[in-house]
């Protein structure tokens, strides 16, 4: 079995002879793996189509769903496209609030500001590299959850959703958002500290 330190360096050299935007690709993502708590990397790295996550307040529920985002979208996709996901809370202030500012104070703290591009009007950050982008939402009510209607996502995430009308998580997973996720083997993320109505 090999020393620890000769490990690194047979890493260090694999990580060399990718190309340059696949060895970025890498680095970044152990970053961000890295910036996580052992307990929200399940959250993190689960590959299922429909992912929750009923955590308590302070669990770093949104953290991992930023990370998800990120790791996703600084990927080149198969198919061509850019990957394309959403984060919706229960409203745009919200949405800024929990999610918006604290990511662009991730990616200033990991030293990748330059990689990324921030349009401040719709709350939409975009990787330079690949086109792939993370679109931040406020879900106030059925017609603006309707503006999502036919998209196709790579992932859709649902924050804070136990604060949410039911049946507004109902219209948006099964109505508007779900059925063109399978397109790009999609996911609907749910996640929320457990509210008193446990639907």
């Amino acid at each position: 079995m090999a020393k620890p330190h000769s490990r690194k360096k047979a890493e260090a050299r694999d990580l060399a002879a990718l190309d340059p935007d696949a060895a970025w690709v890498a680095d970044l993502d152990a970053k961000l793996l890295g910036a996580c708590h052992p307990f929200q990397l399940g959250l993190v790295q689960d590959p299922s189509p429909r992912v929750s996550g009923a955590i308590g307040r302070g669990g770093g529920k949104t953290t991992a769903a930023r990370v998800r985002a990120l790791r996703k979208i600084i990927r080149k996709h198969k198919h061509g496209h850019p990957a394309s996901v959403a984060y919706a809370a229960t409203s745009r202030p919200e949405a800024e609030r929990l999610n918006w500012e604290p990511m662009k104070e991730l990616l200033e703290k990991l030293g990748e500001m330059d990689n990324f591009e921030f349009a401040e009007a719709k709350m939409r950050c975009t990787c330079k590299r690949t086109g792939g982008f993370y679109q931040f939402l406020g879900a106030d009510d059925k017609r603006e959850v309707e503006k999502h209607r036919g998209t196709p996502r790579d992932e859709f995430q649902l924050d804070e959703t136990a604060s949410w009308n039911p049946m507004l998580v109902d219209w948006l997973i099964n109505r508007a958002v779900g059925p063109r996720l399978g397109e790009r083997n999609g996911a609907i993320l749910a996640i929320g500290s457990p509210g008193h109505v446990l639907h």
